[in-house]
């Protein structure tokens, strides 16, 4: 460097030339879950494959804890996109998906053509528990809209469609705490709460991006599943 007076040289990034330092994002923890309560074939261990672990087979196998046929694992992951999909027993048996479904991506290079899930990763998420081979939870009517809820015996939700917050409130929210969440179309999870009281839970919808949104609510009354629509 040539000096030829009084100089103040820019703050620079250690080791670096570079005037910005560059950090790196942080990893997430993103739990996988898969119910395999309608899988008709026999297995010992599902485990979940993807970009994220080269589809190496059981490196992330799953676990059923309590044993409500429910398996997950959580795994630190890079903020990222990944496609992935569950199998078990080391690819003894995995999901074939369909390329119409919502939560997948197909995708064709030299070694063929494979239809696979696919999600963003943004931050720490918790994945819904969805049937095998299936975007939606088990039992759920993949047809069923917030409309036809507001009339049901234990949940209603509303307005549809959202535009700044929707509200769900229920005459009777069944057990002492109730887990809500609200689901983008990857998949990632945008809003998630262990609620522990009896008033109406408000969801503000007005920072995200228009379009359809997955509601969970499990509680004593068991899971249910409802579409929300969020538009300008």
């Amino acid at each position: 460097m040539f000096i030829d007076g009084d100089t103040i040289l820019p703050i620079v990034c250690w080791e670096s030339c570079n005037e910005e330092c560059i950090t790196a994002e942080a990893k997430v923890n993103v739990t996988f879950r898969v119910d395999m309560s309608e899988y008709s074939g026999s297995f010992t261990t599902p485990e979940v494959n993807g970009t994220f672990n080269g589809w190496c087979g059981n490196c992330n196998a799953l676990d059923d804890t309590d044993g409500d046929n429910i398996w997950e694992t959580t795994i630190e992951l890079d903020q990222d996109t990944f496609e992935y999909k569950f199998s078990h027993d080391t690819w003894t048996g995995q999901e074939s998906l369909d390329s119409n479904l919502s939560c997948t991506k197909t995708t064709t290079d030299e070694g063929g053509t494979f239809t696979n899930r696919i999600i963003l990763i943004t931050g720490d998420t918790v994945l819904p528990a969805v049937c095998w081979e299936s975007c939606d939870t088990c039992g759920a009517d993949s047809t069923m809209s917030i409309l036809s809820v507001v009339n049901t015996q234990h949940f209603s939700l509303y307005p549809n469609p959202a535009q700044e917050a929707f509200i769900i409130d229920a005459n009777n929210w069944g057990s002492e705490s109730v887990r809500i969440s609200l689901f983008n179309s990857l998949g990632v999870n945008v809003y998630n709460v262990l609620k522990t009281d009896r008033s109406p839970e408000e969801i503000q919808v007005s920072e995200l991006k228009n379009g359809m949104y997955i509601v969970t609510i499990e509680s004593s009354h068991g899971r249910y599943i409802y579409r929300m629509v969020v538009s300008e």
